[in-house]
Order: C-alpha cells, then structure tokens, then sequence
C-alpha cells in the first residue's frame, strides 16, 4: 500500500485510503475536493471542473455531515482567497494551486462553489438514499407520499401483535400450552423477534420448520407410551443392575435409574431430570458403548431397547432443541411480512428501508439504468467512515460505481476503528471492498498530526508486540504511524520535566484473581486520586500544557458504559471535582423523569390520599415521613413547621394541585412546571437532598419542553401521559437525549465508542482491561454473517473470537485520543468464574501478552515491566488495592473577577423582519360582529358536549377545530374516485374513517354517518362538470407547504386591495412586516389542463341546507378573512406553475379556487368559488414580492 500525496494521486476508477488516528482524513477529503473543483482530478491533464451539486461525499452521521461541509467552505474559501493575493499556510493549498493556470477561471470556480455549499452533495448514507429515491421514485418503484421515522418499534409492536392473534388463537389447547411454555405473551415473543429482525440478511442455523417440530413432538408422545411398555415389560432393569457399569457414573447412578422408572409408571411423555437435564442419552447405544461407565475390565452391556434409547434422545433431542427455536424463526418471517404491509399501508419508511429499497431497485431489472442517472448526477463519490459500511451500502454504491470507467468511487476509513459492529456495520465487507480496489489504487495515510510523539510512539510499541495484534492482520495490518509531533514548549509537563506519554496503572491484590466488584470501584478511586493530584499540582504552577496550568476540562475518561461512568463521577465528587458525562442517554432515565411522571399521574388521575402522600414525599415536594404524618392531624388547625420553614397543610396542598391543573389547561404544561418550580423552590429543595441542582435543572426543564410539544402535537391530556409514560419505559427518542448541564470547564466522561474522531489533552482508561464475553453465537463464516440459535460450543468461539477483535479496535481508538497522555488501568481478573487470570481474554491483555498464556499476575506483571523498559515512553506503576493513594482537590486559587459589558451594536437590525403566515396576518381582526360559524374553529369547543345528539348526521356533527382537524385527515388518507378500492397507500374510506375518528377521540358510533357523508361530500358537483370524486390520486397534491418571500407590507396596502378584490370592508390589523410568508394548501388538483385549490371548511352555519347558500358562505368568508387567504394560495399556486410549467399561462392554466363547507356539500350547498383575474393576481404578486409602492 503507498502513501498518499493528495496533490496528486489520480482520481479515477475505484481507490481506497486508509486513514490511521489522527492521520488527516478530513483534510485530506476537503484536498480531493478541492481538485475536483478546479478539474485537477488526474495530474497533468486537463479534466472539466465539477461543481458542488457532482461530487458526492457520504459519511455516516448528522455531525459528522455537519463537520465535512464546514471543513469543505472554509478550504474552499481559503483557497479563493489566496487566489487573491491573501496568504496562506496551508500546504495542501499551495501546491494545489500552484497548477492554476488561469486564475481567474479558478476564483470563479471557487467563488461559486463557496457560495453554493448549502447545496453540496454531502449527506449522511440515508440521506443520500432518501434523496435517491425520492427524485428517482418511478425508476425505485417509490411512493411519492412517504413518511420517514426514525423508530420502528411502535410498527413492530403492532405485527407481532397481529400474528400473536393469527398464531395463537387458532391452536388447540394442547399446542397452546407448548407455545406458551416458551414465549407466554407478546411481548417476550417481540423481544426474540427484534433481535432476529435487526439483522437483517443474516443467516439463520439450525434452521427448524415449526410443522416439522410439532410432528415431532407428536411423534415423541406417541413412541413414549410405547417405549415405556415395553422398557416395563423387558429385563432391562435387571441387564443395568447385572452390568458392570460403574454406580458413580451418571448410566449407574442408582437416583439416575429411579428417575427413568418414574417415568416409565407415569403418565408423562416428556422425559428429563435433574439440574444436568438428563434424558434417554443416558442409556443410548453411544453411551453404554463407552468404556468410561464401566469398572475396570467390564465389558460393556448390550441391550436390544437400547437402539429404543437412542430413537427417543432423538425426538427429544430435536423437540427441545428446535421448538424454541422453530417458535421464532417462524414468527420472524410473518412479522417480517407483517410489519412490510403495514409500512407500505401507512407510506412509512425507516432507515433501514431506505438503504434496502434503493438496494433493490439499484440490483433489480431496471437497476442498470437508475445507476446511470446517479452516476451521471454524481461522477465523483468519496465514502467517508467505510470501515463502518455493511454489504448493502456496499452494494449500492458497487451497484452504481462498479463498472462506470467515467466515474471515480473514492473509499476513505480506518479498518482499525471499525467499532459499530452492533450498529450492523462488517468490518468483513470493508475487507471484501478492499480485495476489489487494484493495489495500485490503494493507499495510506501515514503521519498522526493530532499527538505528541510520544504518544504515537508508545501506542506503535503496544499494538507490534502482537505481530496478529488485530487478529485480522493479514487483511487489517498494523502499520507503524510517525508522527508529526508537537512544538518545543507545547507538550505536557511535570514539575517542568516532560511527563510519560503513557502509564500503565496496575491494581495489585494478594489473592490469586480481583472481582470486577472489588476492582472497579478501587481504580476509580485511584484514577480521581490522580485527578485530584494533578489539579492541585497545576494550581501550584507544576503541571502545565504548553506553559499553561493543566485545567480540568484538559482531562478526559473514557468508559465502556453509563455504570462506568457512574463510578467515575462518584469518585471524582467525593474528591471534590466537578465533572460532566457526555452520554447519549434518555432525559426519560434520569431521576427526576420519574418524579415528574408520577406527579403528572395524580394530578390528572382520580383523587387517591395514598398516592398524593406519595407525591409529596418525593423529589418534587420533599416532605418526610414526619411532615406526611402531621397532615393527617389536622384537627388542630395548626401548620407544620421544621427547620423555620412553614409547610402547607393539606387543603393547602390539594388547592396548589388545583390551581396546576387549572394552568395546565390554560397556559400549558411548561407554564404549570415552571409554576411549580418556583412555588416549591425546587433548587433550595434539589440542593438540601444532596442532588447535583444543575443536572437536575437541566433535566427537569428539558422534560417540561418535551411535554409543551407533546401537548401540542397530541389531542388529550390522557394521549400526552400515555406517550410520557412510554418514552420512560422505553426511552427510545432520539430527541430525548440528555442535555449537557453546563458548559463549565468540567473533567469529560465519554464512552469510547462516543469518543470516536473527538480528541482529548489527557485521557484515562480506568476500565481497560475488562471484557464482556460474546452473549450471542454470531459470526462470519465464507463472506456471510452467520446467526447460530443453538450457541454451539464451535459456534460460541468463532464469535469471541469476533469480540475481541472489535474489542482490540474499541482499544486502539480509546489509546489514540490522547494529545499528550494516556493512562491506562489494569488489574489481575479472572477467566470467567474460573481462578485462572482473564487477562489475554481482553483486549489489552491480548495485545501485549499473547499468543503466551498468563498462568500469574506475577507472570504478566513482569512481562509488562519488559515492554515498558524497551521503551522510555511506557511507564508502569503498582498499586497495592488496600492502600491507594487518597488526594482531594482543594480550589486555593480563585477566578479572577472578570468585568463583563454589554458589546455595543452597530448593526443595522431589521426588526420586522419575520416569518409571517395568514393567521398571524389575521390574528387580530375585529370579532364584534361575525355572523353564525365565525368562531367554529376555536379549540374551546374540542370540549365533550354535556348532553348527546339524536341526530347522527353532518349538522350534529361536534364543532371545534379537533372536528375540522379530523374531517381534513379522512380526506388526505382516502382515494376520491376509488374510495372502497384504493392502491397504496390510500385506506378504503371505512379504514380512514375508523383511524381517524379513533385518532381524534370521537365515538365510534359516528363512523356510519361520517362514510356516508364523506360518500355524499364527493358526489357533490363543484360545477357541472366536474366533482370530487372524479379527481384520480395522480391529480392531486395534497398539503403543500409554501414559503414566499415578502417584501415590505403594512395592513393599510393590504386591506386596500383586498377591498378592491372583494367589495367588502377589510379590517386586517398587524405591525408592518417583511420576510417569509409560509402556510399549507388544503388541497391542489388538476383537472382538464387546468389547476385548481381546494380549501375543506367543517365551520357551522346552522341546521339545514339553506344555511349555507352562497349568501351565507360570502358572509363566513368575509368573517375569517377567506378571501385573504385564497389570494395568498393562488399566489403561491401562480409562481410554483410558473417555475414547473413550460409554457405557462395564468388564463389557462390556472383554475380558481374552491372553499367546501363540508356540512352542506352532501344536499348540494356550500361550494364557494372565486377566480382572480389576472390583473388581481398580477397585483398580489407584486405586493408580496416588491412591497407597496
């Protein structure tokens, strides 16, 4: 493999460059991609320069996206600007633009690909997908209506439901019983199929077909009555006494043998016993053939049942092994067929999706040309992160890339950091890639500009004392990095003497193994000794980073998990330094999720005294067991009082609840939390317990945000606490992740997997020397990832084998964050539940002592003094476990007072500058005298009506903007001209209104009357010519979102023209605005070459048909301000044609605009349609966009 000079290595065809730590892979991207811009993509030839919208990049994060593209603008701008005479220290720049031959094409080039980086091709893998099979959706065969979520859980859930159903209910009680031996409920059935369907294309062994085991075990009941006959009837019993089998031996063991006569006199046909799970293998021909059962120089027995014998071990064999196993395995396909009918019923696609949809599309018979039109789009594509792809990523862009001579496919990664295998990610596959890419297209990145020398040296020394140190090596070598290093005067120092690059801090303990239990907690204590130590020391002027005293945010630990990092930050606590976990845990796991949530149960629940005492103990009232019980007696009409504060009593109590409910209505749950976070000074409170306050602020207010939104999106409070109180079972949004408290300068916590591409002055590695073994039998075996169900003894190895070479890369990551110092725990585990040393079974353990075998502590304490004393860059230091060093940390020197001002702006701010819509347009127009139907959408009237209707009809049907919602809904899902027989994704209008009334809490005994009356809606004539129902699914486009710029608009202009256009007072009232006008179009179709909007209106205007005649409905137009809101839609309607429509022309292709109050539609009323004439819309255009003259 050569080294990569990116001035000038060819981009053409397929290349791969491997990136070790700190290596300047981004850098080197940002490079290529600069070429590419300037048409320098093969040395010394002339090529066309690309713009930003052709070179694709793909990582595989939203940050590390984000971190690419910032990178890529300030090269780029770099770059122009020293085309402009500005200099530069960037090499890489320089010897780049040195080739420019006319430089002002260049700076024209650059010029407009900085300023046109919003539209750069750089995504994430299912960006990149999604935005493939959106604009490619007939050559993908994608619906255009699709949802994206992120989860699947809630749609698994409901499948494996479904099939529970279908499964189950059918059986007969005997095989009931036998299913639910071994998956009792759903939910332990959906916990064994989601591992299943995690894995995608993965083989599944032994594979077992449930028919099949079923008849099996049907086989079984019937031989065993047979077989226990005649074991009775035979001499069997007394050939085992006569025999010579030794009675200490299991086939000889007197229990062992009552055992099986027990069965034999019994009813039972399932046969096994004792802890071992003995069963017929006991006395099968194999076994009793087995001199080891015997005395000395007995021969062994022979038998005519014991070929009986072994025939059972059989059916029992395979009843035990593949029934569990046949259980799932045929779940997991239903489900799996279930849950892909449910998604493409809904129009929903998860991540996964849309990796294997554009896959399938990319490798079906219309593949070959949908590559096409992507390669033509992109012709250069770098792949960053590859060491983290799997075979369908690969394949895809194999797929496109492949065999395209005109293209260049670029693989950038690190096969050494491919750490997410349980994200999916195969390092196999990258290996795979790799034998596809010519050797003289491969090549490396050998110099680590992120650490000390040091650093980078004493890591080489560690990973080549094993020469299989990656287990892979043959196809992942370690290549020796050197390293750029740090300047005189910028390294770490000690006492002003350079401090060891790297420690080995080694736990020593007289008995033969350390518990994980005894040592965790004792290398904590001694890593926040250490902390304490150098804090105090950087205070006293003697531990410095580049002449500046080391500050506790230079510090960094990481951790393999949450409980790890508890440790860590309990330990550093009680040595009084503050530290801050980065962590992508649920803000729904944390401590005061599970106070709110109960609080938010009793104030919404029915009144029970047991449950508010309850309450008020907790984290959010704070009342002990003596205040709890002084409420009780309140007879005596006196307040509790302790510690000089008074406490309510319990009316007291019950009317706060009270008055937070009420808020809770009225201003929302944010308002009520943030009530009762200052009624309650939850802060005093939080501190008095000993809590950390700002951890518990953060969490406490980034719940109360989460709600306000619920509250928002969902219709009930019922909905928002059933939502909250699965997140805190489940925890499962990403936008629930838990927020950093401060910004502070903390020591880091950080999981390693997390500390990925981030750096760190100085890291410790407490834990390092730990391992988990492999849980599950999966493992690769020619090129496919196999998935063993039985967890075979063979297959249990190769996958440990897996393990701990993701482990060896998980290592060699952690190793490679530090700057300038590492330090590295270690301590004598065990093997398992063994007494032998574990130590070669973890990475570190691997690394530095195998293929030897470590019998001792003192074995390999002494073979890691040797490594260290070849190397003046390792140290090793031994602590004893009961006598750890103890140092707290003593703040002595205060922060200087800092005099803070307010900067003075000299900005010019444009304050009405503001995204604007037409109910904000409309928010505050007279109200005094609308006519019947002009406060029908207030969400007052979403409330239950005290009294039920006789009538179940359009009339009666209940008021309020939840109505309105609802009805709009049934009108999205359903199919117009085929409302009983739709293609996906549209529902049969019975499934859209059963889902939508459901949906919106309404009873269900409105489904009948609501289909007949949306039947009756789109039979209803707009015109002579045209109806609802004649509008296809092709003509429609439903909900369109609009952004229109506005130029500078006040409501004198506004109300002006809208007069003019109506001949009707227009009343609008709102400050001057300019920026974005935006809003949602109900509906816009096209129908005879012309294009017209549809806007749904549920307002009531009274019982019978005549009350919304054309009178009427122009009386609740002018109330709500419709006629404003048409014209802004036709606006919007008139400049998306103009961009799309060749040939457009206002007269012909646009249609008008209809408003249907839905009431009325099904006895032929309540259409209302307007036209603007051109002269108006041109008007209206040219209001909203150049403002009033």
């Amino acid at each position: 493999m050569q080294m990569l000079d990116p001035t000038v290595m060819p981009l053409v065809g397929q290349n791969l460059i491997e990136a070790s730590a700190g290596t300047g892979k981004t850098y080197t991207i940002t490079g290529l991609y600069l070429r590419c811009l300037l048409g320098f993509t093969v040395p010394e030839q002339e090529s066309t320069p690309l713009n930003v919208e052709q070179i694709l990049v793909v990582t595989f994060t939203d940050a590390a996206t984000a971190e690419i593209r910032d990178r890529v603008r300030k090269r780029i701008v770099e770059a122009r600007d020293v085309l402009l005479g500005k200099e530069s220290k960037d090499d890489l720049i320089l010897r780049v633009l040195k080739d420019v031959k006319d430089k002002k094409q260049a700076f024209t080039l650059l010029d407009a690909a900085a300023k046109s980086m919003d539209e750069a091709a750089i995504y994430t893998i299912h960006g990149f997908c999604q935005k493939m099979l959106k604009q490619h959706a007939f050559e993908s065969n994608m619906g255009f209506n699709q949802t994206f979520v992120l989860d699947s859980a809630d749609l698994i859930d409901q499948a494996v439901k479904d099939y529970w159903r279908s499964f189950i209910y059918p059986l007969d009680t005997d095989t009931t019983q036998t299913i639910l031996e071994h998956v009792p409920n759903p939910q332990s059935l959906n916990s064994k199929v989601s591992k299943l369907l995690s894995k995608g294309n993965i083989t599944i062994t032994p594979s077992y077909d449930l028919d099949d085991v079923l008849a099996t075990k049907a086989q079984y009941q019937q031989q065993a009555q047979t077989f226990k006959s005649a074991l009775l009837a035979s001499d069997f019993f007394t050939a085992l006494d006569n025999s010579g089998l030794a009675k200490n031996k299991a086939p000889g063991r007197v229990a062992n043998i009552a055992a099986l006569i027990d069965y034999c006199q019994s009813d039972n046909w399932y046969f096994e016993f004792g802890s071992a799970k003995h069963s017929f293998n006991l006395w099968s021909e194999e076994t009793l053939s087995d001199s080891q059962y015997y005395k000395k120089g007995q021969a062994p027995m022979s038998h005519p049942l014991l070929k009986s014998f072994s025939e059972m071990f059989a059916l029992h064999q395979k009843l035990q092994e593949g029934l569990p196993l046949a259980i799932v395995q045929q779940a997991a396909k239903q489900v799996a067929t279930l849950l892909e009918k449910q998604k493409r019923k809904q129009g929903v696609l998860t991540p996964d999706d849309l990796l294997t949809q554009l896959h399938a599309a990319l490798t079906a018979e219309q593949g070959e040309l949908l590559a096409d039109k992507i390669a033509t789009l992109f012709p250069m594509a770098m792949i960053d992160e590859f060491q983290d792809t799997d075979p369908i990523q690969y394949g895809i862009f194999q797929s496109i890339y492949g065999n395209r001579e005109a293209t260049t496919l670029t693989m950038i990664g690190d096969p050494k950091q491919a750490i997410y295998g349980f994200r999916g990610a195969d390092i196999f596959t990258y290996i795979n890639a790799k034998k596809q890419v010519q050797e003289t297209h491969q090549y490396t990145l050998a110099t680590n500009f992120r650490s000390a020398k040091g650093v980078v040296d004493a890591v080489n020394i560690i990973f080549k004392q094993n020469e299989n140190s990656f287990i892979y090596n043959k196809d992942i070598p370690f290549e020796a990095v050197s390293a750029n290093g740090k300047k005189p005067g910028e390294g770490f120092e000690l006492s002003n003497e350079p401090a060891a690059p790297l420690c080995f801090s080694v736990l020593k303990e007289a008995t033969d193994v350390t518990s994980k239990g005894v040592a965790h907690p004792a290398l904590a204590e001694l890593y926040a000794s250490k902390t304490a130590t150098l804090l105090n020391q950087a205070q006293q002027g003697e531990a410095t980073i580049a002449g500046e005293p080391v500050a506790a945010g230079d510090i960094c630990f990481l951790v393999r998990d949450r409980n790890e990092a508890a440790l860590i930050k309990r330990a550093l606590t009680n040595k009084g330094i503050d530290s801050v976990y980065l962590a992508r845990e649920s803000v729904f796991q944390q401590p005061v999720s599970q106070a709110l949530m109960q609080f938010l149960m009793v104030l919404h629940g029915p009144y029970d005294e047991a449950l508010l005492r309850g309450v008020l103990a907790s984290d959010l009232f704070g009342l002990n067991y003596l205040q709890i019980f002084a409420l009780q007696n309140e007879s005596d009409g006196i307040q509790t009082t302790q510690n000089n504060v008074t406490h309510k009593t319990w009316q007291e109590y019950l009317l706060q609840f009270s008055k937070l409910k009420a808020l809770w209505y009225k201003k929302g749950v944010m308002a009520m939390l943030e009530q009762l976070l200052v009624e309650n000074e939850l802060p005093i409170l939080w501190q008095q317990k000993g809590h950390h306050v700002e951890r518990w602020l953060t969490d406490y207010r980034h719940l109360a945000e989460l709600l306000q939104h619920k509250q928002i999106e969902l219709e009930g409070t019922q909905r928002v606490l059933r939502w909250y109180e699965k997140q805190y079972t489940e925890s499962l949004s990403d936008t629930a992740q838990v927020r950093l408290e401060s910004d502070e300068n903390l020591v880091k916590i950080i999981t390693m997997h997390a500390s990925k591409g981030l750096e760190y002055p100085i890291v410790y590695l407490p834990f390092a020397s730990g391992y988990r073994e492999a849980s599950e039998a999966i493992y690769h075996k020619d090129d496919a990832l196999v998935y063993d169900l039985s967890k075979s003894d063979d297959a249990m190895q190769l996958a440990e084998k897996e393990r701990l070479a993701e482990d060896i890369r998980l290592l060699y990551v952690a190793l490679t964050r530090a700057v300038h110092h590492c330090d590295v725990g270690m301590y004598n585990l065990a093997e398992g539940r063994s007494k032998k040393p574990g130590i070669t079974r973890t990475a570190l353990g691997y690394v530095l002592f195998a293929p030897d075998l470590m019998t001792s502590a003192e074995q390999w304490h002494a073979r890691l003094d040797e490594i260290c004393k070849s190397d003046a860059n390792l140290q090793a230091a031994y602590f004893d476990i009961t006598d750890l060093p103890s140092e707290s940390y003593t703040q002595t020197q205060q922060a200087h007072a800092l005099e803070c001002a307010v900067k003075a702006v000299s900005a010019n701010i444009e304050r009405d500058w503001r995204a604007t819509s037409f109910s904000q347009l409309t928010y505050h127009q007279d109200h005094d005298d609308r006519p019947l139907g002009a406060i029908d959408e207030n969400h007052l009237l979403d409330l239950p009506l005290a009294e039920s209707q006789e009538t179940l009809d359009a009339y009666t049907f209940p008021k309020g903007a939840k109505a309105g919602s609802c009805l709009h809904e049934i009108f999205e899902l359903i199919d117009f001209s085929e409302p009983e027989t739709p293609q996906a994704p549209n529902l049969t209008l019975e499934e859209a209104v059963k889902q939508t009334l459901d949906k919106f809490g309404f009873d269900e005994k409105w489904q009948a009357p609501v289909k007949d009356w949306i039947l009756a809606c789109l039979a209803c004539k707009l015109d002579s010519n045209l109806a609802l129902k004649d509008i296809k699914p092709a003509q429609r486009l439903v909900e369109m979102e609009f952004n229109l710029p506005l130029a500078p608009l006040d409501q004198v202009t506004l109300n002006n023209i809208v007069s003019n256009i109506t001949q009707h007072p227009s009343n609008l009232k709102f400050d001057n605005v300019k920026g974005l006008l935006k809003g949602f179009i109900d509906l816009i179709f096209e129908h005879q070459g012309k294009y017209y909007i549809l806007d749904y209106k549920s307002n009531y205007l009274g019982d019978s048909p005549s009350d919304y005649a054309s009178d009427n409905l122009v009386q609740a137009m002018n109330a709500h301000q419709y006629h404003l809101q048409y014209m802004i839609y036709t606006v919007a309607l008139h400049r998306l044609l103009k961009a799309r429509l060749p040939n457009y022309q206002p007269e012909l292709h646009l249609g008008g605009v209809y408003y249907v109050f839905l009431r009325a539609m099904g006895d032929g009323e309540g259409v209302f349609f307007k036209q603007l004439s051109l002269s108006e819309l041109e008007q209206l255009d040219a209001l909203f966009l150049q403002g009033a003259a």
